[in-house]
């Protein structure tokens, strides 16, 4: 039998844009960026570790797929995004994401926060601006930002790399207390909207997690990252002239 042929694959699924975007802003403040802690990698284990990247561009958008080989065993992370950049680095965080809740990155590659976000505590006020009806959420994160006395958030277009199916679609950041949100729309106004209600959840979702008579979500730790893994499906495929058993699973 051929010596480190293919027994076992893990595909790691896109989660929601949510926990994608909070696993994003982890390893933006980390020291050693995603694509970083992948290439050290391979030096560490040099000879037992390579990268295959794969590009798709359909009417979804640009879609990133990294296989990792490690010996045996084969790794996937999967992403679609707006640009080719975005959609590398992104699929690049999942899968050292990955390997880092495993417990298979070295300890000097794990990760170490330069700076820890500023949490949001739980504040009835800021409950109170996010249950407003028929008020714009743009003018709502403004308003949560002023209660606190916190910097303003700030809102970025982001510009694609080149023409793709989606032109005309505008793509909005909304940045805020060390987060960032996305948004999209036919108009920046509506992009812009986008973000800012996506942001309001995100700080809703805070809050309510740091209410004084509430627990963190297992599998969450104190950054709000989070480290649970959840196996969704495991199936059997025919690859290298052997069934090969491959595991579908996320961050919940």
């Amino acid at each position: 039998m051929e010596e480190n042929a293919i027994t076992q694959w893990i595909c790691i699924l896109q989660p929601v844009w949510f926990v994608l975007m909070q696993v994003h802003d982890f390893y933006e403040k980390n020291k050693k960026q995603a694509l970083s802690i992948l290439n050290e990698l391979s030096q560490f284990y040099a000879g037992h570790i390579s990268y295959h990247w794969y590009t798709f561009v359909s009417d979804e958008g640009v879609t990133k797929s990294v296989l990792m080989r490690w010996d045996s065993l084969i790794l996937q992370a999967q992403v679609t995004a707006i640009t080719v950049k975005e959609t590398r680095r992104l699929a690049a965080e999942l899968l050292a994401h990955f390997l880092f809740c495993a417990g298979w990155l070295p300890k000097k590659l794990q990760p170490q926060l330069v700076q820890e976000n500023v949490d949001f505590a739980y504040d009835q006020r800021v409950i109170n601006v996010l249950q407003k009806v028929n008020v714009k959420n743009v003018v709502k994160l403004f308003e949560i930002q002023q209660k606190r006395h916190r910097p303003l958030p700030l809102f970025k277009v982001v510009e694609p790399e080149y023409p793709t199916a989606n032109a005309g679609l505008y793509v909005v950041n909304a940045f805020c207390e060390g987060y960032s949100t996305v948004g999209f729309g036919r108009t920046k106004k509506m992009a812009k909207e986008m973000a800012a209600a996506e942001m309001n959840e995100l700080i809703k979702s805070r809050m309510m997690s740091n209410r004084p008579t509430s627990f963190h979500r297992k599998g969450w730790n104190n950054s709000g990252i989070t480290e649970q893994i959840e196996t969704v499906e495991t199936t059997w495929h025919l690859g290298e002239h052997r069934w090969v058993q491959v595991h579908y699973v996320r961050f919940p």
